[in-house]
């Protein structure tokens, strides 16, 4: 694969919106998590691009899961800016509800198997599984593009 350039970046985000193109992976700073008797909840965040290149948007999952039932929703939403300056101007078309269909865990790491809610994009996977370790604070999950791994601030 090839590597996302930030000419690249740019001429997508000047053709609409700031996504990369295609699917690959993404890890994210897992800026909260709440673990509420049989509930999960998290919040998770990764600018884009990925360093050395300053960020320009900001990739982010809200979830909430029913460990038990193994259901609940997964947001993806793409904001505006740096993670540490993000605005609150999202690019609405990338804006996704994921559905989770089951859960898998162990005491540190949960593995959460999604499906697409609606309809997507051409080529975009209608399936997703998003991996959250708890005791590193990150989440690994689908992310538009080739190959992405972000580097994670402490």
């Amino acid at each position: 694969m090839s590597d996302f350039t930030r000419r690249d970046f740019l001429k997508v985000a000047g053709a609409g919106g700031a996504v990369i193109a295609g699917s690959g992976l993404a890890v994210f700073k897992l800026v909260g998590a709440n673990r509420s008797g049989d509930t999960f909840t998290f919040r998770a965040m990764a600018g884009l691009p990925k360093q050395p290149l300053p960020a320009y948007a900001t990739y982010v999952l809200d979830g909430r899961v029913d460990l038990v039932s193994g259901t609940g929703v997964v947001r993806r939403t793409l904001h505006a800016g740096a993670p540490e300056a993000m605005s609150a101007v999202m690019f609405d078309e990338f804006t996704r509800d994921l559905r989770v269909t089951s859960v898998q865990r162990t005491p540190s790491r949960l593995t959460i198997r999604t499906v697409l809610d609606g309809s997507g994009y051409v080529g975009e996977a209608p399936t997703a599984t998003i991996h959250v370790d708890q005791q590193k604070g990150e989440v690994r999950a689908p992310f538009f593009g080739s190959d992405v791994d972000m580097a994670l601030n402490p």
